[in-house]
C-alpha cells in the first residue's frame, strides 16, 4: 500500500544512453483483480490518457516522483502496481 499520494519510484538498470523509458501505474484491488498482471492491464492512474500504454519519462533517470498534475490522484492505503518499459 502507499502512504504518500506522490510516491517516489526508483529502480536499478544498466546504463543505456540511447534508451527511452515509460512508466505505468494502476490500482490493484484484490477483490476485482485476480493478479498483478490483470491490474496492469486495467485502467491506469498514470498515464491518465487510456490510449497510451506508458507515461514517457525524460532522460535515463532511475528515479521518478508521481506527478501532482496530469495523473489520477492516488489514495493513501490503496495498493498500486507499476511497470517500466525500456525501449
Amino acid at each position: 500500500p502507499i502512504f504518500s499520494t506522490y510516491p517516489v519510484f526508483n529502480w536499478n538498470t544498466d546504463m543505456c544512453s540511447a534508451c527511452s523509458y515509460g512508466i505505468r501505474v494502476c490500482e490493484y484491488d484484490p477483490s476485482i483483480h485476480s493478479s498483478l498482471s490483470e491490474a496492469l492491464n486495467s485502467i491506469s492512474s498514470l498515464p491518465v490518457n487510456q490510449s497510451q500504454d506508458f507515461y514517457g519519462l525524460s532522460g535515463s533517470s532511475t528515479v521518478f516522483q508521481y506527478p501532482s498534475i496530469g495523473a489520477s490522484d492516488l489514495e493513501n492505503g490503496s495498493y498500486y502496481v507499476w511497470q517500466l518499459k525500456r525501449s
